[in-house]
């Protein structure tokens, strides 16, 4: 096995091992972000939803993708300030693992207590690019649990199709009361040269919660249709393409 070992005194000890060519083992000790690129300033049209800002954060931006769930499912920056993380990135064959522990900081808790996060993902690819994946997370501590677990497929087929599906629960505890609810998606979609389309439906229970990831909204069913048109002219004329947008959406209460 070939050990590499790389420290960042700048971002609070960073440590990265690289075990072989599969495997990368990632650990932070009471990190300081301050270097780190300021966010873009955005402007909450509605205080109600949160505002989704891009992780640029060295230590969680490195190996990102593999932690990649629809949905959102995976945001870190829900770790505000973590005392100490590890993180293990790999792969086996097909199957790509990605594993994040983390103890968060006092003060993101209802009692002020140290959250302990726990976040893992495998994704095994099948055929020439269709995917199966599971997930599971959890932030327990400081008088809240939210524990997540699930499953999703993306297949492709015919050169231009693929069809989504995914499965997900929740399970909440928080002042002595528990609530366990759904989260799941149907979706199909054509990327042709002159027509293309997504269809998809999704459901979010009442009560669903991913407090390690960004689901703004619960308790709603929204399907929503999107169709593309697109001619082409000849290289250099005074059109070469023109595209046509229709799309359409709807937001239902979920108990209707």
């Amino acid at each position: 096995r070939d050990w590499r070992y790389d420290s960042n005194p700048e971002l609070g000890g960073n440590v990265r091992w690289g075990i072989g060519s599969n495997w990368v083992l990632n650990g932070t000790v009471k990190p300081d972000f301050s270097q780190v690129e300021a966010d873009a300033t955005q402007i909450a049209a509605d205080e109600r939803f949160a505002l989704f800002y891009a992780e640029r954060r060295p230590f969680f931006v490195e190996g990102v993708d593999q932690f990649n769930a629809p949905n959102t499912l995976v945001y870190t920056r829900t770790l505000v300030h973590p005392e100490a993380a590890l993180k293990l990135t790999g792969k086996v064959g097909r199957t790509d693992v990605a594993v994040l522990s983390a103890l968060d900081a006092e003060g993101t808790t209802p009692d002020g207590g140290r959250p302990l996060v726990n976040i893992a993902r495998l994704r095994r690819g099948y055929g020439e690019q269709s995917t199966a994946g599971m997930l599971y997370s959890e932030r327990v501590g400081g008088g809240r649990s939210n524990r997540m677990g699930g499953a999703d497929v993306r297949h492709v087929f015919g050169g231009m199709y693929f069809a989504q599906a995914q499965a997900v629960l929740s399970r909440t505890s928080e002042d002595g009361a528990t609530r366990t609810a759904p989260l799941w998606q149907l979706l199909v979609d054509r990327t042709g040269r002159s027509w293309g389309f997504n269809y998809s439906l999704t459901g979010i229970g009442d009560g669903f919660a991913a407090d390690n990831g960004f689901v703004p909204r619960a308790g709603i069913v929204q399907p929503s249709a999107a169709n593309r048109f697109s001619l082409y002219g000849a290289p250099g004329a005074f059109v070469e393409r023109y595209n046509v947008f229709l799309r359409w959406e709807g937001t239902w209460g979920y108990d209707g």
